[in-house]
């Protein structure tokens, strides 16, 4: 299989429908296989029920249902345990990252590269949380050696040997 995409969600029924008619129009266009591995635990809404659906329209999305709400890093380690892809996608599920920008993300690891992560030219966030974000960055930029920018979110593509 080409292509895993690892996408955690929580309350996201609505959002859902859509997200998968752009990846598998996405993929179509690309000429790829893949598979879509969408990771929940507790939802107030039908989350899951609607995730069910969707795998019975095409047993390409796949549900993880974590047993306790362990956050979005657990959701996102468990699907990457789970994934059979030669590269995993790693995305949010609200809509802010567009599948349509996979090509590209995939383009750039084709190229030789192990991590290639997406930048926002400007973010949306409110104020308060730039600058929880932008102080965070700066914290874990002056601990390590590989600098991450401030307009970086999940949304990247990882080759198979760098999950494994």
């Amino acid at each position: 299989m080409d292509l895993s995409v690892i996408i955690p969600v929580r309350d996201e029924a609505e959002n859902i429908p859509d997200l998968v008619g752009r990846l598998v129009k996405t993929f179509e266009s690309m000429g790829v296989s893949y598979e879509v591995i969408f990771v929940t635990d507790f939802n107030r809404d039908n989350t899951f029920e609607v995730l069910r659906a969707q795998n019975r329209v095409n047993g390409r999305i796949k549900t993880l249902k974590l047993s306790t709400a362990r956050g979005q890093h657990i959701a996102v380690v468990a699907g990457l345990d789970a994934c059979g892809g030669n590269a995993a996608v790693l995305m949010d599920g609200d809509l802010q990252d567009y599948p349509e920008d996979i090509p590209k993300l995939y383009a750039r690891m084709k190229e030789g590269f192990d991590i290639v992560y997406a930048t926002k030219e400007q973010k949306n966030d409110s104020a308060l949380r730039n600058l929880f974000s932008k102080t965070f960055v700066a914290v874990l930029n002056w601990f390590s050696d590989q600098k991450v920018a401030h307009n970086t979110g999940m949304f990247r593509i990882i080759s198979g040997r760098t999950v494994a």
